[in-house]
């Protein structure tokens, strides 16, 4: 089974970690990006339809309640 294609070596050696993906040939990371410390998925946005509203405001269009 092979990995996701890194984008710094471009060999498919992408794997994924707790943190986020690491590539165990070159050592390349890309980081989970973190939700504003809320964890988790949010609600959905009535405006731009991503699951990004946390505590009545879209962190992703600024939609707010």
């Amino acid at each position: 089974m092979a990995g996701a294609i890194c984008p710094k070596c471009g060999e498919m050696t992408l794997w994924q970690k707790p943190f986020g993906k690491e590539c165990s040939r070159c050592g390349y990371r890309v980081y989970r990006s973190i939700n504003s410390g809320k964890g988790g998925k949010g609600s959905r946005c009535p405006l731009c339809g991503k699951y990004t509203f946390f505590d009545g405001r879209c962190s992703s269009c600024g939609a707010h309640e």
